[in-house]
This record gives structure tokens, C-alpha cells and sequence, in this order.
């Protein structure tokens, strides 16, 4: 994956210099940094996970969640909250692709939420959206 990228990358920067008519160094270095900023973003393959967390209302649980989720690199796509009473309860999809092409991992980002559990008091459950794919699909 790794070469197809950087040969794609290569590709592209060879192109806008060959449209440009220059071969400039800094031109070209300004070009693939872009390119190998730009790129991944553009390729990489949507993979979600559904984060819930539950347990009694308090300050910092929005947060907590979503600054473990930024800190391991996923993008929230959707997110729900209610409070019922004194009970807190949150459903937060994720995009976690860009993380794992980067070599990132699922457990990775549940240690990440396990902390935020421990040290808010609330439940927080992280599952790959295939495992709720294939529990309703039974």
C-alpha cells in the first residue's frame, strides 16, 4: 500500500510540474508535500466504529470522549446525546480509516476511551461497526 501511494504521489508531481513547464526544486518539493499531505486524506477507506458511553450526568463527558477520539486521529461523524434526569447517556460514530491506515488500532482507541471511563465513572463501549452489522443481521 505504502508503494502504490508513493508511486501514485510521484505520479501527481510529475504531472502539475510537467503542466507548469518547470522543474524548479522548491517547486517540486512544495508540490509533493502537498500532494503527501492531501493524498491520504482523499484515499483512505471509511472504517466506523459506534462509541457509546452511559452513566451518571456530570461536567467533561462530551469532551473527554471526543478529545480521546481527536488525540487517536478518528473523525466524528455523527453524535447524539440525552440526559434523563441525572442519567447521561451518548452515541458517537467515528471514522477511524485514516488512523489505521496510519497504523493505528481499534484497541488502541479503546485503551484511549478506557481511561476517559475510568476517570469520568461512566461506560464507555467502542465496536467496529462489521460486529453491529453482523449482530443485527442475525
Amino acid at each position: 500500500m505504502k508503494d502504490s501511494q508513493q508511486s501514485l504521489e510521484e505520479q501527481i508531481v510529475e504531472g502539475v510540474l510537467k503542466r507548469l513547464g518547470r522543474a524548479d526544486a522548491e517547486v517540486a518539493r512544495a508540490v509533493a508535500r502537498e500532494v503527501s499531505e492531501v493524498l491520504p486524506r482523499l484515499s483512505h477507506t471509511p472504517e466506523r466504529v459506534v462509541i457509546t458511553a452511559s452513566g451518571r450526568n456530570r461536567r467533561g463527558i462530551v469532551l473527554a470522549v471526543a478529545q480521546a477520539i481527536q488525540d487517536f486521529g478518528g473523525d466524528i461523524r455523527d453524535i447524539s446525546q440525552t440526559i434523563v434526569d441525572d442519567f447521561f447517556t451518548m452515541l458517537v460514530v467515528v471514522d477511524i480509516g485514516s488512523a489505521i491506515s496510519h497504523g493505528s488500532s481499534l484497541e488502541t482507541l479503546r485503551g484511549r476511551l478506557g481511561v476517559v471511563s475510568k476517570e469520568l465513572g461512566v461506560h464507555i463501549v467502542a465496536m467496529h461497526d462489521d460486529m453491529l452489522e453482523a449482530m443485527h443481521s442475525v
